[in-house]
């Protein structure tokens, strides 16, 4: 039986041990496509490779046989939260291949002044963050028009950047990353029931 989610984690913000395995795929396309280069001519967002690597990782993922390719979702931290929103952006990337991400997950990003998704996503932010302040996702929450798939904003009134690693609290770059249980608690819920809508279960 296949597996009902793959959950792609796109560049954390700090290192994680590292895995048991080692996964190696090539990046979705090469050489660039002219989408790819007007989109690094436009600048903004992330940068048009690594939302390439999240392409990659989706189509090697769905290759899998014990992966449900219809049930991957693409999760992401910091600078990989908005790798992700770029890579799920309507009319976007996505439109280069057969195969979309079924959903996205973006932890404490920094938000574009607009945005429209092509699928069900979902931004998890913390009201005391310093190094992704939340004020750009509602300003761009605000700017918002119908179109594309849902997009929902969660802010936490006492959480900063990082509020789901649970380590000690410590500057980074000068910027202020603490843990906090009840976000962290709340953020997969809010998770969780993302991914049960995409994936019809």
């Amino acid at each position: 039986m296949k597996g009902w989610l793959a959950a792609l984690l796109v560049m954390p913000i700090l290192a994680a041990p590292a895995a048991a395995e080692t996964l190696h795929f090539r990046s979705a396309t090469w050489p660039p496509t002219p989408l790819q280069l007007r989109l690094a001519k436009a600048g903004g967002g992330a940068s048009v490779d690594v939302v390439m690597d999240a392409y990659g990782a989706l189509l090697h993922l769905a290759r899998l046989p014990f992966i449900d390719p219809e049930r991957i979702a693409l999760v992401g931290y910091s600078f990989g939260a908005a790798v992700a929103l770029s890579a799920v952006e309507f009319d976007g990337p996505e439109r280069l291949f057969d195969r979309q991400f079924a959903a996205a997950i973006a932890y404490y990003p920094s938000c574009p002044d607009k945005l429209a998704v092509s699928v069900p996503t979902i931004i998890l932010a913390g009201a005391l963050d310093d190094w992704a302040p939340p004020r750009f996702c509602q300003r761009m929450m605000a700017r918002r028009s119908n179109l594309g798939a849902s997009l929902k904003l969660v802010v936490y009134p006492d959480a900063r950047h990082a509020f789901n690693l649970p380590l000690p609290p410590r500057r980074h770059y000068g910027y202020h990353l603490e843990y906090d249980e009840a976000a962290d608690r709340a953020a997969r819920k809010e998770a969780a029931a993302l991914l049960r809508q995409a994936f019809g279960r």
